[in-house]
């Protein structure tokens, strides 16, 4: 048996006590779209548009109890990262480093010829892989 996609990419949502800053983050910093927010019994979600992926933020009704492993991306298993594939890395960067939302964990590194990545953090800590093919920064 396997997976049957209905769609050609994977959404993922987190989950956050801190939906005020993160929305800045990822609408603002980031310049997302912002698309209608969905309320349900128990938690709410704003989502924003990240090509054909959705990342929703959640925020429950009750706060969670527990909290997701802290650190670098080494620093523990499980989910620790999402990488997203950018055209504007240094923009974006800048936008981190102007923001009191988002942080620059690790700056720009050429991976292999014209290939960059870079790291940085949304307010909750979430680490985020920017990587930009071709080009120079």
């Amino acid at each position: 048996m396997t997976i049957v996609l209905s769609k050609p990419v994977v959404d993922f949502g987190i989950v956050t006590t801190n939906p005020d800053r993160m929305t800045e983050f990822y609408g603002t910093t980031m310049g997302r779209p912002q698309l209608d927010p969905i309320q349900m019994d128990g938690f709410s979600i704003s989502r924003f548009q990240l090509g054909d992926t959705v990342l929703k933020v959640l925020v429950y009704d009750a706060e969670p109890t527990a909290t997701a492993a802290i650190g670098g991306i080494g620093d523990g298993t499980g989910i620790r990262y999402l990488t997203i594939s950018v055209a504007n890395l240094s923009e974006l960067l800048e936008a981190c480093r102007a923001s009191d939302t988002g942080s620059v964990v690790d700056e720009p590194v050429e991976v292999r010829p014209g290939a960059w990545i870079a790291f940085v953090a949304d307010p909750d800590g979430n680490i985020i892989e920017l990587v930009q093919r071709g080009g120079t920064l």
